[in-house]
């Protein structure tokens, strides 16, 4: 097996991560909790844990493929597949919404 050679991400990759991010931590708060899984938490480790779906500590080529689809499907709102810069502020938009309700609430 060839060994995998690491690169920079992309700006789309890195813009894609930056959403994800955001996602996770929105997820904490449309389920009335500032804290996930129970523990207070950072947000990198909210991230973290929240993409490492059999807990192992690691996050796996499948994993992270898991999520970057759950988030795209989240901000494809009409569905058709494409995310368009409309989509996109949109849901960005939204996410800013709620981490300020989340300052806010400390």
């Amino acid at each position: 097996m060839m060994a995998r050679v690491w690169r920079p991400f992309s700006s789309v990759e890195r813009l894609v991560l930056v959403l994800i991010v955001t996602a996770v931590l929105s997820s904490c708060l449309l389920y009335g909790r500032a804290y996930a899984l129970g523990t207070q938490q950072k947000p990198l480790d909210m991230l973290y844990n929240a993409a490492d779906s059999d807990g192992n500590g690691l996050i796996s080529e499948s994993e992270w493929h898991t999520v970057m689809q759950r988030r795209f499907e989240e901000i494809d709102t009409n569905d058709d597949g494409q995310v368009s810069l409309d989509e996109m502020a949109a849901s960005r938009e939204t996410t800013r919404e709620r981490f300020r309700a989340m300052r806010q609430a400390r």
